[in-house]
């Protein structure tokens, strides 16, 4: 493996509560020879020390006591890194974490850690695999349940017992192939081409299972979005405010108002997703208007869950522009004619989209004062509209819009339910493997050359040992190790 970090000397920095103050912060020290050199550091021996215990101790400059911690040694091989280590869990100030960095620093007795590096030690001294990083990795970096649930799968060694049967069945299917090849004289060639067919199946089925798990949009998965879009002074803005409950996006009866899109971070269930107000869409001939419509198609595009914002008094409504909507707001349910407006759109929209109506006492805008129109159950995949009647006070608005919550957490659960494989670059190694794989069946069925049969395991293997992480490729280290914190 190349040495992403060349420099062996031992490395220091603090695993939490360095930028904000806490009651508790912890330090870590790895990679020192000795016990011996530790001790111009505490008033205690730390030659005495016991092994994975609590020890009450002073760090000492010189003769100033900087502050008492609890000092706990972990010797290798048997610590996170392989290497020796020392835990320090001192009082949480950071201007009192900062002065005990500084001593270690300062005799250069170790140096600062970077990012990742002591997790890179563990995968260099064998205490983890590249899989169980990268498990760590989506841990500390999640944004939803499944995300962290599946880091900590990876990093218990859970999903990489998969990987590693994947790579088992390759290893007998190889072994098979040479047997079939070379020895079918020996063995029969019935018992060699039923011993390779078994092994073929077996192989077969592992990665197709595999593969099944990769068919899952990870954008949607790993940053869902939520996006308003529709026609200006549809409404989208004061949604985006009163969902916030904040007077994020500004209002007014003016049209065009929004011309950039605006994005805040709500949590749905567990999950953080990105709510998104766009420019509202019309004919226009400002080129920074165009240039807005043009942004909210391409976040359209791209969105998790589309909600569509409808002000059925503005005229009809292009659903060409609006692909594979999820859900339909109309607002303005309280003026004279909604009803016989809102019939004119249900044949193209209401059919098969889940809605609600939103209504206020006057034209325009929805402001603070909007009224909400009640709606039918909810299901799993639909929400029909219900009776057309105003609620008595502004609280049904909330109470309404859990429909519209209950289906993104449904939505998002169904996308989950499927126990999506999360780690883009497992992903992408698994379906590179498995359309080989394709190649392989198909040259043994066309009876191919046994030379191009031959090639081509060799590159499914090669393919499977950099899923398990028997090849480390330098590249593939970076693209993790940019993701960790200092101390981890």
């Amino acid at each position: 493996m190349n040495l992403l970090f060349s420099n062996s000397k031992p490395i220091i920095a603090c695993s939490s509560g360095l930028e904000s103050r806490s009651a508790i912060s912890l330090i870590r020290v790895s990679g020192f020879s000795d016990l011996v050199k530790l001790n111009d550091f505490f008033d205690i021996d730390c030659t005495s020390l016991k092994p994975r215990y609590s020890h009450l101790s002073h760090v000492k400059d010189g003769e100033e006591v900087l502050d008492q911690v609890i000092l706990t040694y972990f010797p290798a091989p048997n610590s996170y890194t392989g290497e020796n280590v020392i835990e320090l869990s001192a009082h949480g100030n950071p201007f009192n974490i900062k002065r005990i960095l500084s001593l270690f620093l300062r005799d250069e007795f170790c140096r600062e850690a970077a990012p990742g590096e002591f997790t890179y030690r563990a995968l260099k001294n064998k205490k983890l695999s590249l899989s169980q990083v990268e498990g760590l990795d989506s841990l500390l970096n999640a944004n939803s349940e499944v995300v962290f649930s599946q880091g900590l799968s990876l990093l218990r060694g859970e999903l990489h017992e998969q990987y590693l049967k994947l790579y088992n069945l390759f290893v007998k299917l190889k072994a098979s192939i040479e047997l079939f090849i070379d020895f079918s004289e020996d063995v029969g060639e019935e018992n060699a081409q039923n011993n390779f067919e078994s092994n073929l199946e077996l192989f077969l089925k592992q990665i197709s299972f595999l593969n099944e798990r990769t068919k899952v949009n990870l954008s949607s998965l790993l940053s869902p979005t939520i996006i308003l879009v529709g026609k200006t002074n549809a409404g989208k803005s004061s949604l985006f405010n009163f969902i916030l409950n904040s007077q994020r996006s500004i209002i007014s009866d003016r049209p065009g108002t929004t011309r950039d899109y605006i994005s805040e971070f709500i949590e749905i269930s567990g999950v953080n997703y990105k709510l998104i107000d766009t420019a509202g869409f019309r004919d226009s001939q400002d080129q920074i208007e165009v240039q807005g419509m043009g942004l909210a198609l391409n976040l359209l595009d791209k969105a998790f869950c589309k909600i569509l914002v409808v002000n059925p008094f503005l005229g009809p409504l292009s659903t060409q522009s609006f692909k594979d909507i999820d859900f339909i707001i109309f607002t303005h349910s309280d003026c004279d004619g909604f009803k016989e407006r809102l019939e004119a759109f249900r044949a193209d929209l209401l059919d098969d989209l889940p809605c609600i109506c939103l209504g206020l006492e006057k034209g325009g805008s929805i402001g603070p004062g909007f009224i909400l129109f009640g709606s039918g159950s909810i299901g799993p995949e639909k929400i029909n509209i219900g009776p057309i009647e105003p609620a008595k006070n502004i609280s049904s608005l909330s109470i309404s819009l859990n429909s519209l919550t209950e289906y993104v957490r449904q939505k998002y659960q169904a996308l989950s339910s499927k126990n999506p494989i999360v780690v883009e670059r497992h992903t992408r190694v698994i379906e590179k493997a498995y359309l080989r794989t394709e190649s392989f069946v198909s040259s043994y069925k066309s009876m191919s050359d046994v030379a191009v049969m031959a090639s081509e395991i060799n590159l499914i293997g090669e393919d499977i040992s950099e899923l398990i992480g028997v090849v480390n490729p330098d590249t593939v280290l970076k693209d993790i190790f940019m993701n960790f914190c200092i101390g981890k």
